[in-house]
């Protein structure tokens, strides 16, 4: 238990940080810019701006955590949830210091492999989002100029409490997760190809480590404890979304019956992205 206790301390100090510095631009956002120019260009899902936002979203400086205050109120702007989902999950998904750190922990062709998988993926399963359109339906027209009047301060301290309690509801299972779940079990997905690559896919859903920077020393690890190759590498590339902590996170902004849709578009193609390329290059 006191390692629980622990665990959600570190998660709590890691996360919550940014979310506070979210909630903080959104509400400085709503005060003093307007809205209408950026959700402009979020509306049009169109393939060579679904590739744009993807990678501003995997170069940006920001994390997920501090934009998920700010994506809820560009969609009821209108922004459109393929484009919001794709900036959300390629922040979520790479950094700028994660072809460095992989680099050196495994080798540059594996960096580069990675990211050709995730921006394919990444685009993919934005591309088969863009047909949803249910969440442009509830745009909220009234305080588009971006000032908050008594009704939107309202809905915007409604849409942090929510955001916070969902957060919070993904540290506790991730503490979890981490104290509750023994680390005899990473050997057990080690023994064959096929029973690796569904360790793969477990620890993927269930391993959180803060920012994704967490999860490149892991699969490191996993290498040496003598999981194949192909399915550490199916690990860093789902790892990121195909998580319940990430989706939790990512259905505090955006319906989740959308973020299931993309997460399972992503996974997919990620799965199937990752094995062609262990077979042809490793």
């Amino acid at each position: 238990m006191e390692f629980f206790l622990e665990k959600i301390i570190e998660y709590f100090v890691s996360i919550f940080p940014w979310i506070l510095l979210g909630s903080a631009i959104d509400y400085f956002l709503g005060r003093f810019i307007r809205l209408q120019y950026i959700v402009s260009y979020l509306q049009k899902p169109t393939p060579v701006r679904i590739f744009v936002v993807n990678i501003f979203g995997m170069l940006s400086p920001f994390t997920t955590m501090s934009f998920l205050p700010i994506a809820n109120k560009l969609i009821k702007r209108g922004a459109h949830v393929g484009l919001i989902l794709g900036f959300l999950s390629s922040e979520r998904a790479y950094g700028i210091q994660s072809f460095f750190i992989i680099s050196a922990l495994f080798s540059v062709k594996i960096a580069l492999l990675h990211i050709l998988a995730l921006v394919f993926s990444l685009f993919i399963a934005s591309l088969f989002v863009r047909g949803t359109d249910s969440l442009n339906k509830n745009a909220d027209v009234a305080g588009v100029a971006g000032r908050h009047t008594p009704a939107t301060m309202h809905q915007f301290l409604i849409r942090q409490l929510k955001i916070y309690a969902l957060v919070l509801m993904g540290v506790v299972l991730a503490a979890g997760l981490d104290a509750f779940v023994p680390t005899e079990l990473v050997s057990i997905f080690s023994n064959n190809l096929v029973t690796s690559l569904v360790g793969a896919l477990v620890f993927s859903l269930v391993v959180y480590l803060g920012t994704i920077f967490g999860n490149y020393p892991v699969a490191a690890s996993f290498l040496d404890l003598g999981i194949p190759l192909v399915s550490v590498f199916v690990f860093l590339v789902l790892s990121p979304l195909f998580n319940i902590v990430t989706i939790i996170l990512l259905a505090s902004s955006v319906r989740i019956q959308h973020v299931l849709k993309f997460v399972a578009l992503y996974s997919i193609a990620g799965f199937g992205l990752s094995t062609l390329a262990a077979s042809l290059f490793f």
